[in-house]
């Protein structure tokens, strides 16, 4: 209910409405009030979670009430988008990524998600500390052969997550024209595949927005 609260907001936040302002106002307001009253005290927005959904659930409900502090500049919303940020801080395995549960050994999938966290932390104006990052981008470097990425180190690469971790270099600050942003982009527009059923809603969800930043 966290992770597909936090989808549904950010639908309505992205199309402009927030608890403040827009015709959808109340149900804005009633979904934040939601997830900020199933906030653990350590910050922890997943309560109720189960499974490989923790990690999950908790990033996309950051990512929802970090845009709704971004749009509106409501200090009702700055302390539980603050601690809900330092739980990922706190979560972060040694290794620079994120998995099912904290200070798991990071995949690709989940670490892709915090990223999009952290980064619409940085746009709301909260502080993300720099070791975090560069300890993410190693976790990155660790996944990646050549132009793509695999799930976890040491694994297969998959156009899939080429996507998700070649979005993540943008969201980290990595210029699109860096050489491995513009690697990652030119392997995937050579086997790209939205065309070919089934379709991937993972790898268009995250190749689409690569492909925006990138222009």
């Amino acid at each position: 209910d966290t992770a597909a609260t936090g989808l549904a907001l950010l639908a309505f936040l992205g199309n402009g409405d927030t608890h403040v302002s827009g015709p959808n106002r109340r149900l804005v307001q009633r979904g934040l009030e939601y997830l900020i009253a199933k906030q653990e005290l350590d910050g922890d927005l997943s309560r109720g979670s189960r499974g490989t959904t923790h990690i999950y659930s908790h990033a996309i409900a950051t990512i929802a009430l970090c845009e709704a502090l971004a749009m509106t500049s409501d200090d009702r919303l700055r302390e539980p988008v603050r601690a809900a940020v330092n739980f990922l801080v706190i979560a972060q395995h040694p290794d620079g990524g994120w998995r099912y549960v904290p200070l798991q050994p990071g995949d690709a999938s989940v670490t892709g998600w915090v990223i999009k966290a952290m980064h619409a932390a940085q746009t709301a104006d909260l502080h993300v500390p720099p070791k975090l990052i560069v300890n993410t981008k190693k976790f990155l470097n660790s996944l990646q052969s050549g132009e793509q990425y695999s799930y976890q180190a040491g694994g297969i690469s998959k156009l899939t997550m080429t996507a998700d971790a070649t979005l993540s270099r943008v969201y980290l600050r990595d210029a699109v024209n860096t050489n491995s942003v513009q690697r990652g982009v030119h392997f995937l527009l050579e086997n790209h595949t939205p065309s070919l059923a089934p379709h991937n809603l993972y790898y268009l969800h995250s190749a689409t927005q690569l492909m925006f930043h990138h222009g």
